[in-house]
Formats: structure tokens, C-alpha cells, sequence
């Protein structure tokens, strides 16, 4: 049985450590992307699922939640580097001209695993073939209110 899924408004700072509680458990974490920093790849209303990253990731293309200067944020790995201090992810969101944003591997709470759009539940062949059993086996039923 699936849980229930629960709308909580929250704040950036309760939503990051949410999703590094839930992370540090080996679970799955979901939320509602909002902003343009990401589009088109990730719109504003997009439901994002992240799961913890391997121990060969990220990898360059790969759509983290880290922690920045400005919160955090869904950001592309462009680039990775080592410096006297360690390793260095550079992320930048893929609307932003911005130069890419330093964090380190503490600051990388997830890997985006998935994304769904609001109306892509009514486009999935699930959906279609769901609408199509239920009209044959109902033939006289109309879908109309």
C-alpha cells in the first residue's frame, strides 16, 4: 500500500534537512520543484523525486539538490574539480546564464531520479489503457459528467 501523499508548505532551510533526513534512510524523496531555474528540464509545479547517489555519482549531467550560498537548490553538474580542500562539484541551473555555483560533497543532499508534470499522468499509455478497459467493459457508461 502506497502512503498518502501530504501538500506541506515549508520552508527551503525545514525542506532541505526533510530531504536529507529521509536521504540518510535509504527512502526516496519527493517535492514540487518551484522556480525556472531548471527549465525546460524541470518546470515550475514539477513533482521531483530524489534518491541517494551512488558511490560512482554524480556524474556530469546529472541534476542535483545541493546546498548553495542562496539555499538550496535542483542545479546540473557541469563540471567537477579537486582542490587543496577536496572535491568540487560546479552546478548551475540550466535557465541561468549565472556563473556556476562551487559547493563541495556535504552540500549534496540528492540526484534527481525523476520528474512528472502536473498533466503527464493524463498522456501516460497507463492512463490510456486504464480509460480504454473501463469504456469496453462499460460501453453504455459516458465519461461525461
Amino acid at each position: 500500500m502506497k502512503p498518502a501523499a501530504r501538500t506541506t508548505d515549508m520552508s527551503a532551510e525545514a525542506l532541505w534537512s526533510l530531504a536529507q533526513e529521509v536521504l540518510d534512510q535509504d527512502g526516496l524523496f519527493e517535492f514540487v520543484a518551484m522556480g525556472h531555474s531548471m527549465y525546460p528540464a524541470i518546470a515550475d509545479g514539477d513533482k521531483v523525486t530524489l534518491r541517494r547517489p551512488k558511490a560512482d555519482e554524480p556524474r556530469i549531467g546529472q541534476v542535483l539538490f545541493v546546498e548553495t550560498a542562496d539555499g538550496p537548490r535542483l542545479h546540473r553538474l557541469i563540471d567537477q574539480a579537486q582542490d587543496q580542500d577536496g572535491k568540487l562539484y560546479l552546478v548551475r541551473g540550466d535557465a541561468q546564464a549565472a556563473a556556476a555555483d562551487k559547493v563541495r560533497p556535504p552540500a549534496l543532499a540528492g540526484l534527481v531520479m525523476r520528474i512528472r508534470r502536473p498533466w503527464q499522468r493524463w498522456l501516460s499509455p497507463g492512463f490510456w489503457r486504464r480509460l480504454i478497459a473501463y469504456k469496453i467493459s462499460h460501453p453504455r457508461t459516458s465519461l461525461r459528467g
